[in-house]
C-alpha cells in the first residue's frame, strides 16, 4: 500500500480483563480523530484514551491436545501426507502486571483500530489498520509431538520447549483493495527445539535460540551473557517510505493461453538471530550467531497444485 509516515489513530482507552485469554469484542463509538506526536516508550505504555482496547491476563494456564494433525495432497491423500500425533500442548500467558523490560510500566496487550494517511489534504485516501501490540508479553510453551509420520512411515517425535515472547507487536491492513498488508515485530527466545530420530535414539537440537532487534555482545562471547534488544521486524508499514509485508491470491499468466492461481508473498525483514548451541546427537557444533540481518526485498509464489487451469 502507498503510505506516509504520518499516522492517524482514534484515542485509546483501557479495559482490564482477568484470566479470559484472547476473548475481547471490539466496540464502534463516536471518538475524537487526531494525528499522533512522537512519544517515547514510557509515554505509549502508560498511555489512555476513550477507544481501542487494553487487555490484562492473570497466569492464564491453557493445555491443549490433539490426536492428529493431518497437511496431505489433495489428489492422493490417504498415501502422500504428513502427519504430526500425539501432540500435547501447555501454555501459561501473563501480562499486565510484570514489567519485563524494566521501564517502569507493566503494558498490556493493546488492540486498536486506526488509519495510515495516504494524502494528509484527502482522508478518504486513508488506510484502516489493525493494530496489536504487547512490550510486556509473558508467556511460557512447551509442544512435544510423539510421532512424525511421513506417507505411512515413522521419522520420529518433535519437542519445542520453553518457548517466550517478551515482546511483539502487528500491523494489519487491506492490500489495494484485495489482500493484506502487515508489518510483524518481535522478541523471542526457545529454549530448545528438538528433533528426535532413528531407531538408536539420536536427535538435533537447537539450544536458546534467539530472535531480536540486535544484540550487545560479540557473537563469539558467551551466550549466557547475551542481551536482545529491539524486535525482529518483517515489514515496515510506517517508515517515511513504507514497504509492508504483503500476501495476496491471485492468478498467473502462465503465456501459453493458460493460468494458474497462486499465493505471492513480498515482504522485506531485520534483525539479529542466535543460537546458544547446535547439537547432532552428543557432538556440538558451537554457537551460532547471524546478525545484522537486512532482507531488503524477497518474494515468494506459491502455485496451486491440482486446481486445473482457470480458462
Amino acid at each position: 500500500m502507498k503510505t506516509s509516515h504520518e499516522v492517524k489513530k482514534m484515542t485509546k482507552g483501557f479495559v482490564l480483563l482477568g484470566f479470559i485469554p484472547f476473548a475481547f469484542s471490539v466496540f464502534f463509538t463516536p471518538s475524537v480523530v487526531f494525528c499522533l506526536e512522537k512519544m517515547d516508550k514510557k509515554q505509549l505504555k502508560a498511555e489512555t484514551g476513550q477507544a481501542g482496547l487494553d487487555i490484562g491476563m492473570d497466569s492464564v494456564v491453557i493445555y491443549h491436545g490433539r490426536d492428529s494433525v493431518r497437511i496431505a495432497n489433495p489428489e492422493n491423500p490417504e498415501n502422500n501426507y504428513v502427519g504430526f500425533e500425539n501432540i500435547k500442548g501447555l501454555g501459561v500467558f501473563e501480562t499486565g502486571a510484570t514489567d519485563l523490560d524494566n521501564d517502569g510500566v507493566a503494558g498490556k496487550l493493546t488492540v486498536d483500530i486506526g488509519t495510515v494517511i495516504n494524502n494528509p489534504d484527502v482522508t478518504t485516501d486513508d488506510i484502516p489498520l489493525v493494530f496489536l501490540s504487547c512490550p510486556d508479553w509473558m508467556q511460557n510453551i512447551d509442544v512435544l509431538v510423539g510421532n512424525i509420520n511421513w506417507c505411512g512411515k515413522s521419522i520420529g517425535s518433535a519437542e519445542i520447549r520453553g518457548f517466550s515472547l517478551p515482546s511483539w507487536h502487528a500491523y494489519i491492513g487491506s492490500y489495494g483493495g484485495a489482500g493484506i498488508d502487515f508489518q510483524l515485530g518481535f522478541r523471542t527466545k526457545i529454549e530448545e527445539i528438538k528433533f528426535n530420530y532413528g531407531e538408536t535414539g539420536e536427535s538435533f537440537s537447537v539450544r536458546k535460540l534467539q530472535a531480536a532487534g540486535s544484540f550487545a555482545e560479540a557473537p563469539e562471547s558467551d551466550p549466557s551473557t547475551w542481551t536482545a534488544s529491539g524486535e525482529f521486524t518483517v515489514g515496515d508499514a510506517l517508515a517515511e517510505n513504507p514497504y509492508p509485508a504483503s500476501m495476496d491470491i491471485g492468478i498467473r499468466d502462465n503465456g501459453d493461453g493458460t493460468t494458474t492461481p497462486i499465493i505471492q508473498m513480498q515482504m522485506n525483514a531485520s534483525g539479529s538471530i542466535r543460537a546458544s548451541d547446535i547439537k547432532f546427537g552428543s557432538q556440538s557444533f558451537g554457537q551460532m550467531a547471524i546478525d545484522g540481518i537486512k532482507v531488503h526485498s524477497m518474494k515468494i509464489e506459491m502455485p496451486g497444485r491440482g486446481l486445473g487451469n482457470i480458462p
